[in-house]
């Protein structure tokens, strides 16, 4: 999740529930776009679900919800747009329509709307919005005719523009160029490469750890490494094209009716092992025998394994599976060679009887203190990112290479963020002596918990007021998955009291009612994770 304070104001945009769409642009225009939802929190308990529209050159930014509000309010704003264009260098310009009303006036009390300046708002933040917007890294602030050079009403229109830099929705799948851990694919499907974490133990769980997300690093490198071989040779919908083409061949491979995830080793290696005029084929080069022998056994050795579960997870499996994506990507140069490596030598440390770990609240301590120093420093490239492209075509090589560590601190957020995740779903399912045996739909039979969330309406999380932050933040995807079970309940959202352990109450037709828990998927959504 990416998280941005402007003033006392909290935008927090989750890694999920981007989706590609078709919007009519201010002048009647239809284009295909990507939107990706956010939350917008500010003091006196303001909660505004929004979502960021982008296409080709342009966007807009359009209220959804703000379901804090009166209703004859959240009808007024909802729908309401913000237009954005894009410069060639990165820039993007918001252009803000300001009014104001009187909420005691009017049949609904929100009758009085009229033109508002930037000073009036202003006087409405109590400080100066320009330098609030420059502080967090916008380049120009005025009318629009100031600084789009075109006619406007001062009175009534401030106009800004902030570096794409400053922003990671753009870099959620509307312009991926500057971060290669989130190019779309043409799949509409972004994921940040996530390192092979290392166990702890031979536990079962952590011997799985070890082969899921060395399995994801290798399916990341090698999209990657596709990627930037066709993308100057087929252009940036590569991807879409050999799609089409297997469809009118293979019209009945499940693999091809849609669009692939790029990221997925299932169709990265089978793609070329099955086509000999594959263009990957191409992309690989000639291999011997034996790495190739390798390389297409892994969809098979990992994926049946693990889907059908027909192996005890121990750290002998774990260790021949990690010699296998050793050497293959040792052979195309990927970096989870390394990765792997460093994970061979873990399996024998603790089969030698090392220990390692701490605390769980040590652990969790130590990694959100690492995670917070990233954050601040990818805070400060970012604004390094804007400064460069500000400077125009002189630094354009200072942008680029700034922009490529920003990328590279991107990921190790992601990493760490994982990390923190996994030791706080530990701990939570800890408290077993308070989770209650019930079915979701019953009723609560004791007093509902005292942590208190928002389920929100449209975008697919929980918001926390006392943190000012997203429940995905804290679990993970599996808080989404949640989010989506529990709407059945509160189509519309509303308030839901959560327990130490997970487990999810909400006031529904009058009645103390239980949810569900935040684990009540987690065996359907292991299946999902397995390639």
């Amino acid at each position: 999740m990416s998280r941005f304070s402007i003033g006392s104001a909290t935008l927090l945009v989750p890694d999920h529930g981007g989706r590609e769409l078709q919007v009519t642009d201010f002048g009647g225009e239809l284009h295909d776009a990507w939107e990706m939802p956010a939350v917008v929190a500010a003091p006196d308990g303001l909660l505004m679900e929004i979502a960021y529209q982008r296409w080709d050159g342009a966007g807009a930014v359009v209220a959804l919800s703000r379901g804090d509000s009166a209703p004859a309010y959240d009808r007024l704003i909802r729908g309401e747009r913000l237009s954005v264009k894009a410069r060639e260098d990165g820039a993007e310009h918001v252009v803000a329509d300001l009014l104001q009303w009187d909420p005691t006036e009017g049949p609904n009390g929100w009758g009085s709307a009229k033109k508002a300046t930037p000073e009036e708002l202003d006087s409405t933040l109590g400080a100066s919005a320009e330098t609030l917007l420059f502080q967090a890294g916008a380049l120009d602030f005025g009318t629009r005719a100031k600084v789009l050079g075109t006619g406007a009403t001062p009175t009534r229109t401030g106009s800004l523009s902030c570096s794409r830099a400053t922003s990671r929705w753009a870099a959620r799948g509307v312009r991926a160029d500057s971060c290669p851990a989130d190019r779309e694919g043409e799949a509409g499907v972004m994921i940040p490469r996530v390192g092979t974490a290392l166990p702890v133990d031979g536990s079962f769980g952590e011997v799985i750890k070890g082969t899921q997300t060395m399995l994801r690093a290798f399916g990341w490198d090698l999209g990657k490494f596709y990627d930037d071989k066709m993308r100057p040779q087929f252009g940036d919908d590569w991807l879409k094209k050999l799609v089409e083409v297997r469809k009118q061949q293979h019209p009945d491979v499940p693999m091809y009716k849609k669009v692939p995830n790029l990221w997925d080793p299932n169709f990265c290696v089978n793609e070329p092992a099955k086509n000999t005029d594959s263009p990957l084929k191409q992309c690989l080069g000639p291999m011997p025998l034996d790495v190739w022998s390798k390389f297409k056994s892994i969809p098979f050795k990992f994926r049946n394994r693990e889907q059908h579960f027909d192996e005890v997870p121990a750290l002998e499996t774990l260790r021949a599976d990690a010699e296998l994506i050793r050497d293959v990507a040792s052979f195309l140069g990927l970096p989870v060679a390394e990765e792997a490596a460093e994970l061979i030598a873990r399996v024998d440390d603790l089969e030698g009887g090392a220990v390692f770990g701490a605390a769980p609240d040590e652990m969790m301590a130590e990694l959100a203190k690492e995670l917070e120093e990233y954050q601040a420093k990818h805070k400060a490239q970012a604004a390094e990112v804007a400064k460069a492209r500000a400077t125009g075509e002189a630094a354009k090589a200072d942008a680029q290479a700034a922009a490529n560590e920003l990328a590279v601190m991107a990921e190790t957020i992601a990493g760490l963020e994982a990390a923190l995740e996994a030791q706080r779903n530990a701990q939570r399912r800890s408290f077993t002596d308070e989770y209650l045996d019930l079915a979701a739909g019953d009723v609560w039979p004791a007093s509902p918990p005292t942590r208190t969330l928002r389920l929100l309406g449209h975008v697919g999380d929980l918001y926390d007021p006392s943190t000012t932050d997203l429940l995905s933040n804290e679990y993970g995807p599996i808080a989404v998955k949640a989010a989506e079970r529990w709407r059945e309940y509160l189509p519309h959202g509303g308030n839901v009291h959560l327990s130490r352990v997970g487990q999810a109450v909400a006031l529904v037709n009058g009645t103390w009612t239980y949810l569900g828990s935040l684990d009540d998927g987690s065996a359907d959504d292991l299946l999902d994770e397995v390639v």
